[in-house]
């Protein structure tokens, strides 16, 4: 096993990749494995940003391209390269070059995907998972609110470990506007444990407003939800929390529409 690291990076914005090259080569089929794990300053080792395991191709030059969201890290951190050989073969080889970091400037937000209204078939839009909290959201195929075969959003509650853990999406920061907002999107709730779904505004010194709240099972079904959002005078930012309560259950979101007006129900 080898391990290099970074030197001390961050803090990062949310728009922050990793993008490299990397090759696994060699006769045998599985070559060994190569990870990326971040290690913060303060919260020390995290779980594996990616992962891969096998091998890229027989010839050295059998590269692969990795690319890889780093996202908001408050705190300053290093990233650790780990590389794993299955057995020392004289012709194997695992490498990595062209290693580059984008858009991690920690007030760079980008100017083309601000918009927050997102059905989660393309990327989470304007959106972006919240580091500092227990757990991530993860685009779910099959699960779809129209049609049933496209992709939502969805935190499993399957871990009674977990219980009272929260899993946080947050908006890219939005302008202030004259008027009021709706947050319109289509939810699940559902299992024995299901926990609760919020939707919070949150200000620029970290103020949070709950706007809306559903907790408890609602049947494995979507329902159509309207959050009106109170115009603001500063910049903001909102907020979908998923909170476990048991070990049994799971909290989705879809078809996430933001309009610069109110709520109509």
């Amino acid at each position: 096993e080898a391990q290099t690291r970074t030197p001390l990076l961050g803090p990062t914005g949310p728009a922050c990749n990793l993008t490299f090259d990397f090759a696994l080569s060699g006769t045998s089929d599985h070559i060994g494995d190569l990870s990326i794990r971040v290690i913060d300053s303060m919260l020390g080792p995290g779980p594996k940003l990616w992962e891969f395991g096998g091998r890229t191709g027989a010839e050295e030059d059998a590269w692969k391209h990795a690319h890889i969201l780093i996202g908001v890290r408050k705190h300053r951190f290093q990233l650790a390269l780990e590389a794993r050989a299955v057995k020392i073969q004289p012709s194997a080889t695992i490498k990595v070059r062209n290693v580059h970091f984008v858009g991690c400037h920690a007030k760079y937000f980008p100017s083309a995907p601000t918009g927050l209204s997102c059905n989660f078939e393309d990327g989470l839009c304007g959106w972006y998972q919240d580091n500092s909290d227990d757990f991530d959201w993860s685009v779910l195929s099959g699960m779809d609110h129209t049609i049933g075969v496209g992709r939502s959003l969805s935190v499993d509650t399957w871990s009674e470990s977990l219980r009272g853990a929260f899993g946080r999406l947050l908006s890219f920061p939005q302008p202030p506007g004259p008027t009021d907002y709706c947050l319109s999107f289509f939810y699940k709730l559902y299992g024995p444990n299901a926990g609760a779904l919020n939707v919070k505004l949150t200000d620029l010194y970290g103020a949070e407003i709950l706007l809306w709240t559903r907790s408890g099972a609602h049947g494995n079904a979507w329902h159509e939800a309207q959050c009106p959002v109170p115009h603001q005078l500063a910049t903001f930012q909102l907020v979908f929390e998923a909170v476990r309560s048991g070990f049994d259950g799971r909290v989705a979101v879809d078809d996430v529409t933001f309009l610069n007006r109110p709520c109509t129900i």
